[in-house]
C-alpha cells in the first residue's frame, strides 16, 4: 500500500489562508479477504490561519487503511507547523463498526501528539458513532471533539 501524491503547489486564498492542494489516494489496498480494493481514500488539505483542515473522500475499507491515512495526515500536519487540525469526513461512504470505531480510536492514541487538538465533522447521522470514537480517544488523553458542523469545529479549536 502506498500514497501518491498528485499535485502540490501552494496558492493564496482568498480568506489569507493557504492551500496547498495535497490530494492523496491510497492505492492498492486489500482488505482482510485477500480481495484488492479499487476505490481509493482521497484527502486533500488546506492551512485556514492557524488550523490545518482535511477534507476526506471515499472508502476507509479496515484498520490497516486507516492506520495508514492517520500516520500521513499526522505527517502532513507536523510539516505545516500546525497544533490544531479539522478532519472532515462527511464525504467518506463507508463507516467502522464499533469494534473497528474502537480500535480506529486506539491508533490515534497511540500515534496522536499530545499538543495535538483534533476537531472531527460528520454527518449527522453518523454522530452516535462518532462521539463513541470521541470518548475511545479522550479516555486515552488525546485532545478530541467530533462535531457536525465546521463552524462549530472552528470555535472549540479557537
Amino acid at each position: 500500500m502506498e500514497y501518491v501524491q498528485q499535485c502540490s503547489s501552494r496558492r493564496k486564498k482568498p480568506n489569507n489562508g493557504y492551500s496547498d492542494c495535497k490530494i492523496f489516494i491510497l492505492q492498492g489496498t486489500v482488505s482482510s479477504s485477500g480481495v484488492v480494493n479499487s476505490v481509493p481514500l482521497e484527502y486533500s488539505s488546506e492551512v485556514i490561519g492557524d488550523i490545518y483542515k482535511v477534507n476526506v473522500q471515499g472508502h476507509c475499507e479496515n484498520l490497516e487503511e486507516f492506520a495508514l491515512y492517520t500516520e500521513n495526515v499526522l505527517r502532513m500536519v507536523e510539516e505545516a507547523g500546525r497544533n490544531k487540525i479539522i478532519i472532515d469526513i462527511t464525504k467518506v461512504e463507508t463507516r467502522f463498526g464499533i469494534l473497528d470505531n474502537y480500535e480506529s480510536g486506539m491508533i490515534v492514541a497511540d500515534t496522536a501528539p499530545p499538543k495535538l487538538f483534533i476537531a472531527v465533522i460528520d454527518l449527522e447521522e453518523n454522530l452516535q458513532d462518532a462521539k463513541f470514537w470521541e470518548n475511545v480517544t479522550v479516555n486515552r488523553g488525546v485532545k478530541t471533539k467530533v462535531y457536525s458542523s465546521v463552524d462549530e469545529a472552528k470555535a472549540w479549536l479557537s
